[in-house]
This record gives structure tokens, sequence and C-alpha cells, in this order.
């Protein structure tokens, strides 16, 4: 992707109307007919062809909704190309990363916090890219306080920086930080580097690092789902046991959260990163219990949602 279909990806503005605010239902995912009224005057249609892969939007929403319970937010798919157009744009200051106006410039996205609402637009197949942006938008009205949000601002060093940058660069952060990975694309970042270590932080008390993994069993089959994908198990299956928790084979798992695993056969040990899994005593990091099965290390699905679910 070129830099100018980069930032036309990127570029999707909060707009904070002073509206009732509304309470929804955790996050809704529709298809809109018509641009959303509230960003009539700000974006314009610049096409009759184009198209949303709603599969795809609900999945990222549905992925970030399992870590954010408290985030409620309507995301709308409109499947049309759409531009910057009127004068709100230079009246808020943003300007491109070449520093021109960004009137006429593509958007694939827009929020607004005050009506509770995200749209997406026609945006070249990236929408788990856009909606992780958008709810990020959303989550900084939502989820934090102004004293995190002064403290997000000094965590990036953006005292004085105009108040849309700040939030830009927010929404940038919340989807490399907790976005699936179709979300994160660190390539077509408008930043020049990852979100601060200390970012998930803020998030402490609101946010739920197990719902990157989900697991479903219908028919005696047991499905483990990471970032709503279905997990692949080559030989040993997972299974409930008596107690109704579900286990698996650790190392696809822990592979599919994109963690390193490696063994030790001398003594008998896995690692995954610094965690360290004993299967000669059959436990791992907090007691979690592991069993052996036809040669596969296997625990509960709580550990790897537990200690390996958070990036």
């Amino acid at each position: 992707m070129r830099r100018a279909s980069a930032f036309a990806v990127a570029l999707a503005a909060a707009l904070v109307l002073v509206l009732p605010l509304r309470v929804l239902a955790a996050v809704e995912v529709r298809e809109a007919g018509s641009l959303p009224w509230w960003c009539a005057s700000v974006v314009r249609v610049a096409g009759e062809e184009g198209s949303v892969n709603l599969e795809e939007v609900w999945a990222e929403c549905t992925w970030l909704e399992r870590q954010f319970p408290g985030l409620n937010a309507r995301v709308l798919a409109f499947p049309r190309p759409v531009v910057a157009s009127g004068s709100w744009w230079a009246e808020a200051g943003y300007r491109t990363p070449d520093g021109e106006p960004v009137e006429g410039n593509r958007v694939s996205g827009i929020a607004s916090p005050s009506a509770l609402e995200a749209c997406v637009f026609d945006c070249l197949g990236c929408e788990a890219f856009v909606v992780a942006h958008e709810l990020g938008h959303l989550a900084w009205f939502q989820l934090l306080s102004p004293g995190q949000r002064a403290e997000y601002a000094a965590l990036r060093g953006l005292q004085g920086k105009p108040e849309w940058y700040v939030w830009e660069c927010f929404a940038e952060d919340f989807r490399l930080a907790f976005g699936c990975r179709r979300a994160c694309c660190p390539e077509h970042s408008l930043l020049a580097c990852g979100p601060p270590a200390e970012f998930a932080g803020l998030f402490a008390g609101v946010r739920d690092p197990a719902g990157r993994l989900r697991w479903a069993a219908s028919g005696g089959r047991v499905d483990v789902f990471v970032e709503e994908r279905r997990g692949a198990f080559p030989d040993v299956q997972p299974w409930v046991d008596g107690e109704g928790r579900a286990w698996a084979p650790l190392r696809p798992v822990a592979e599919a959260l994109g963690r390193v695993v490696r063994y030790d056969p001398w003594t008998e040990r896995a690692f995954v990163g610094d965690l360290e899994f004993d299967l000669r005593g059959g436990s791992g990091p907090g007691g979690l219990e592991l069993v052996l099965r036809d040669g596969r290390a296997c625990c509960p699905l709580e550990g790897p949602a537990r200690f390996l679910g958070s990036r």
C-alpha cells in the first residue's frame, strides 16, 4: 500500500458533536444505506461502486468487544468510497502527513463519540484496521478518565499538541495494541513507533485480556478461537473435562497467540517467552495444571487466556 493509501485508511476524525448520550448494548454492527446524518457535513460520497466486508467488520468488533466489555458503540458499514469535504477539517487543523489540507482525500472511517457511532466506508480491504482505529476514538471518551487522557498525552509527549492529533495518535496506539492481527499493520501506521510500554496499563480494570481466546463445544467437538479464527490442532484435539473446563494442547494455542514456544527435552520443560511450564511436574505459571496426552502438553484454556492473552 502506498503512503497516500495508508493515510487514506488511517484518516478518521473523532467528531465531538453535542448530542444527548445514548446507552447501547455493547457493540452493534449494521449496514447503512446512506451516510449517517452526523457526518454528512464533513464527508461526501465519491463514487457509486465500493464494498465493505461485513464479516470482517463484525469479527473485529466482536474481538474488541470481548476485550472491552464496557465499550458501547454502533458500527455502521457504508459500502461506498467517501472523501473529506467541508470546512471542518481545516478549522480543526487536520493535515496529511505531508502537511497538506485533507479536503478531497479519501476517508475510510469516521466516529462520533457523542452519537456513540462509528462508520466504515469502502476501505480497500482494510476493514479490521479501520474498525479498530475508529473504536479507539470511542474508547478514548468512554473508557478513559480525563486524568488517564492526560497521562497518555504525557506518555507520548503530546502535551500542547492539537486535540485532533492526540486523538489520532491514541486511536492508532489502540489499534496496534488491541486490534487483531489483521488490524495490526505497523507499516501503515501514522506513528513512528508502537504503543508506549505503559499503554495497556491505562485500561486496568476495564480490559479483559482473555477476550483474545474463546472456545465453543457442539456435538462432541470443541473449537478454540483465537482472534475469532478457529485454531488448528493436527493431532490431539481440545476437550472438555468433567468440571466443564476446556483443555487444549499448549503449543498450537500459544503460537496462534503470537508466542514462540521452546522445549528442553533434558529437563522436560517448555518455555513461552519468560513463562516456564514443567511437563514432568505437571504445572505451569500460577499453579496452572498440565497433562500429557499422546505426547502433547495440554492445559485448561483459562491458562493461556490469563498468561498469554495480552500482547
